[in-house]
């Protein structure tokens, strides 16, 4: 089993935020995430590090964008950096290290279940679609049958 060290001495280099159709890859933009490069000394030695999905957000509404989906994540990276909650932890066996963001607080728009009512809209979108044009062909065939009736 391995121990895990708190690093103090760290600094975030680069940040990268990308769109993407994960997990289930149907097309359309469903999360934002975040690739953080950063650096670290341990015993006098400097690190490089790149933390690939550090973090994520994910589509509520079927009109965000993907645009939309990256100044969210902006902002939330912001907010992180402002309270100090970021933490980068080595092992004690072997080169390994992680990019820890510690949150107190349940965030729906950051959990799986965000991903499940963005597709409950879109089935709810196509039921009400089906719907309304089932309407209209019934009222259309109505139309042309009473118009049939009335030139007899």
């Amino acid at each position: 089993m391995s121990k895990w060290q708190k690093i103090e001495d760290f600094q975030i280099l680069k940040t990268q935020i990308s769109c993407s159709s994960s997990p289930w890859r149907k097309g359309i933009d469903r999360t934002a995430t975040m690739n953080v490069e950063y650096m670290y000394r341990y015993h006098n030695k400097i690190y490089y590090r790149n933390a690939q999905d550090a973090l994520s957000i994910y589509r509520i509404t079927l009109l965000e964008s993907c645009a939309d989906l990256k100044i969210k994540l902006e902002n939330a990276w912001q907010q992180y950096n402002t309270d100090k909650v970021l933490s980068v932890y080595i092992s004690s066996i072997g080169n390994e290290s992680r990019l820890v963001i510690k949150e107190n607080h349940f965030t729906f728009r950051k959990s799986l279940m965000a991903l499940i009512l963005f597709e409950a809209q879109g089935v709810i979108l196509i039921l009400v679609i089906i719907f309304i044009l089932t309407c209209l062909i019934t009222l259309l065939r109505m139309a042309l049958l009473h118009k049939d009736f009335i030139t007899i």
